[in-house]
């Protein structure tokens, strides 16, 4: 496992979707920062806080080892909010 849950990682932007972002990491991994982790107030549409290709810090909070993929989702989640 290249990643432990709580780890703090640089990601980068990969897509952005209604309900979030969806960001790769290192060693091919992928992760969803859910929009409800992003900051603490409500975000009318997401696309005027990130742009693809940027990066930000982010947690890892879970890692799906039964996935059956060649590497396991990483779930991805803010320590703290990215926007005030």
């Amino acid at each position: 496992m290249k990643y432990k849950i709580d780890e703090i990682i640089n990601v980068t932007v990969s897509s952005i979707v209604p309900y979030g972002v969806f960001v790769n990491a290192d060693y091919g991994y992928t992760g969803l920062i859910h929009i409800s982790e992003i900051t603490g107030g409500y975000i009318r549409n997401i696309s005027k806080y990130f742009r693809i290709g940027n990066i930000v810090e982010a947690k890892i909070i879970a890692i799906d080892e039964d996935a059956g993929t060649y590497e396991p989702p990483v779930y991805i989640g803010c320590e703290t909010p990215l926007l005030v």
